[in-house]
């Protein structure tokens, strides 16, 4: 079980780093929100369209797999020294 530990403390790095990459996406928060409104109104290009919804997806996909690796890896660190405790 030494492995999951291992992979919680990559994944907690990871979670840091992608934490880090998510600073940089805050300020365009704004212009998200104004992007899905253009879209929801019909007021964007097709190519406004696609590069909005790309970023969208690419910044939707950074919060998830930010989300996922905090989770998983502090789950198996705790799991590793819930277990050494006993």
């Amino acid at each position: 079980m030494k492995t999951k530990r291992i992979f919680g403390y990559i994944f907690i790095v990871l979670a840091v780093l992608f934490s880090l990459l998510l600073l940089s996406i805050l300020p365009n928060l704004g212009e998200t929100i104004k992007g899905l409104i253009k879209l929801i109104s019909g007021r964007m290009s097709n190519y406004q369209s696609g590069y909005f919804i790309g970023s969208l997806t690419a910044q939707l996909t950074i919060i998830g797999l930010t989300i996922f690796f905090w989770i998983f890896g502090l789950k198996w660190i705790k799991l590793e020294d819930s277990k050494n405790n006993k």
